[in-house]
């Protein structure tokens, strides 16, 4: 969440398995996933949250629609990055 808030204490916790496949190699991830800046079904704040729903056996995978305002969405200015690709922060 660091490089869309600048918080490095904002932390987001979801399991491995549950995260988007690639659409050209499904044992693969993708590379940008869909996190959300609030806790939700998917996406928790505290790792006991996380350790729970691995507890539980929960088999699902992430929904990308149900994070209309994820952290790869925003625009490139605001998280920091600026038109030339680079960041306005070093």
């Amino acid at each position: 969440m660091q490089p869309a808030t600048g918080d490095w204490e904002l932390v987001r916790f979801t399991l491995g398995f549950w995260l988007l496949p690639r659409e050209d190699r499904a044992n693969w991830i993708k590379v940008l996933q869909p996190v959300s800046f609030e806790p939700n079904d998917d996406w928790c704040d505290h790792l006991e949250t996380a350790i729970e729903w691995l507890d539980n056996k929960v088999q699902k995978t992430i929904s990308a629609r149900r994070h209309e305002r994820s952290a790869f969405q925003l625009a490139p200015s605001i998280r920091g990055i600026s038109s030339r690709g680079t960041s306005d922060k070093l």
